[in-house]
């Protein structure tokens, strides 16, 4: 039987899950594990200073309820920055209609790329797995300008994060090490200019 607009079946989810989920439900374990240290240090112990410092930008220089578009391999967001994002490998949906909401901000993001992934999957493997992730970081990665305008629009995004930088007529509010962020000002939903 068929569920949400994607087409997915009951199957289908649960593959997903299987897919996308599995590889990431055992690392994390392995961080929970008794003796292991403190899981949060663990996080960020294993992250470039370069992506910490981004958390730490975003943390000090947006509001606290903000929600930010971001690539979906940013695992430190919700963690370490304390914001919402608008889909990410790493935290996933317990319900149906969440797994499949997830997917569609998840299909949003990377431009059609998870569905066409999703489609062409035929193996659960890891390396598959690893495949998918990169292409649909990558599919993130060539988001334009006003692809990214529409995503905020419709998530009610505040900020843009990319590792390329992009186009908007005016420099990013945080550029460091291959981080870029443009945020736009609440009062020109329409625009990302300051």
């Amino acid at each position: 039987q068929s569920i949400g607009t994607l087409g997915l079946t009951r199957v289908g989810v649960n593959g997903l899950c299987w897919l996308l989920i599995v590889p990431i439900v055992l690392r994390t374990s392995l961080d929970f594990a008794p003796g292991l240290g403190n899981p949060a240090e663990r996080l960020t112990s294993g992250l470039p200073t370069a992506e910490r410092d981004l958390y730490a930008w975003i943390q000090t220089h947006t509001p606290k309820d903000a929600t930010i578009l971001a690539p979906p391999h940013l695992k430190g967001m919700q963690w370490l920055a304390q914001r919402g994002t608008i889909a990410t490998f790493d935290f996933f949906p317990s319900t149906e209609s969440g797994v499949m909401a997830w997917f569609d901000r998840l299909n949003a993001l990377t431009q059609g790329e998870a569905q066409r992934q999703w489609e062409a999957a035929r193996d659960h493997t890891p390396q598959r797995t690893a495949q998918i992730r990169a292409t649909l970081v990558a599919a993130y990665q060539r988001l334009d300008s006003t692809q990214a305008i529409i995503l905020m629009q419709r998530y009610e995004a505040a900020c843009v994060v990319t590792t390329v930088p992009m186009n908007f007529d005016r420099p990013a509010d945080y550029s460091h090490e291959g981080y870029w962020v443009y945020c736009r000002d609440n009062t020109l939903p329409t625009d990302i200019s300051r």
